[in-house]
């Protein structure tokens, strides 16, 4: 069995569905007491890094236990789930970033997306020392920006775990530059494709940032010169570029592969979260990054498409919550619409 840390901002992820939008939704002047009614539905989960943390020990559940070194205030076991909490050290007072969406229910019964509220909380005050934590075979840096993150929380961690894999989840284009033992360190960088333009604009110290996109004819070749621009200041890391509903490359020192996936009307908030838990059940199994790319591809993609590819994989988490995601490792076939990606030389 082996044991994840996750380490990240942590924020509460609450949802409701509901049926009739105009009794929720008023002015209000217009608010009549008899026109109102509860949701249909009304959910609470970990979000942020708590959001891959719980998907960790969901689909990795077999193979491994799962540890959330974050901040935030109190979280209720119910919320938590299969995830040990381990509250960062702090001089000020926890408070948790919440997230609030409102979902309608449509017609054809699956929810839609309508409002969004957030909370966030301040940046907390880290004393720099690190609670009890078990020995680890992996750590994941869930970076959204909001403050959770400090320098001397990822060194102490360098520092207790040197030869321990990172895999890394930001938002943060600088987070190499504030934190070179990270740079040394190397491991498994996920961004999407404006995270990666960022990043180039960043480690290239350029004014501006590259213009790649999707639907320009010399697509993926712009691609391909910023990934192999990449590989050459972070040398010791594999770099995975996600383009949402059209599939992934991969880059690995000089090579790279693709994987691409059926197109979906809309990526999903959260995909990204599915698409590193599914990488990393893939590299629990097998260490063939061209498996898991497509393993954590497919994975993700057929997630958002289960829950309707509105905006999160955790409407449908009661639906699958005792079974875990089975690992398909078998050749594609002959007649498959896609093959199984491999390396090229850049």
């Amino acid at each position: 069995m082996k044991t994840i840390l996750v380490y990240g901002d942590l924020m509460i992820d609450r949802t409701w569905i509901v049926t009739k939008p105009a009794s929720t939704a008023q002015r209000h002047g217009d608010v009549i007491p008899k026109r109102r009614e509860a949701p249909t539905r009304s959910d609470e989960f970990l979000g942020g890094a708590g959001t891959i943390a719980t998907a960790l020990a969901h689909f990795c559940s077999i193979d491994a236990s799962v540890h959330l070194l974050c901040y935030s205030g109190p979280i209720e076991n119910k919320t938590r789930g299969n995830v040990t909490l381990h509250q960062l050290p702090t001089s000020s007072d926890p408070i948790t970033t919440i997230k609030f969406r409102v979902y309608i229910k449509a017609k054809n019964g699956k929810p839609k997306f309508k409002y969004r509220f957030d909370q966030d909380a301040p940046a907390p005050v880290l004393t720099g020392n690190l609670p009890d934590l078990p020995q680890l075979d992996s750590i994941i840096l869930s970076d959204f920006n909001k403050g959770a993150v400090q320098p001397q929380i990822i060194n102490a961690l360098l520092t207790k775990y040197p030869n321990t894999p990172w895999l890394v989840d930001s938002k943060n284009a600088s987070l190499f530059q504030i934190n070179p033992g990270l740079r040394s360190q190397g491991g498994t960088l996920f961004v999407n494709i404006d995270e990666a333009k960022r990043l180039w604009k960043v480690e290239t110290n350029s004014s501006e940032e590259p213009n790649i996109k999707r639907d320009s004819p010399n697509w993926p070749s712009d691609l391909l010169k910023l990934g192999k621009s990449l590989m050459e200041k972070l040398a010791k890391w594999n770099l995975i570029v996600k383009l949402g509903q059209d599939g992934a490359f991969l880059f690995s020192g000089q090579k790279y592969a693709e994987c691409p996936t059926t197109p979906i009307d809309d990526p999903g908030i959260s995909a990204g979260d599915i698409f590193l838990s599914a990488w990393v059940q893939a590299q629990l199994h097998d260490g063939n990054l061209c498996l898991a790319l497509r393993h954590a591809t497919i994975t993700a993609s057929e997630w958002v498409r289960f829950s309707s590819a509105i905006d999160s994989w955790k409407i449908a988490w009661d639906a699958n919550r005792e079974k875990p995601t089975p690992l398909d490792f078998s050749p594609k076939q002959p007649d498959s619409d896609s093959e199984d990606p491999v390396f090229q030389s850049l």
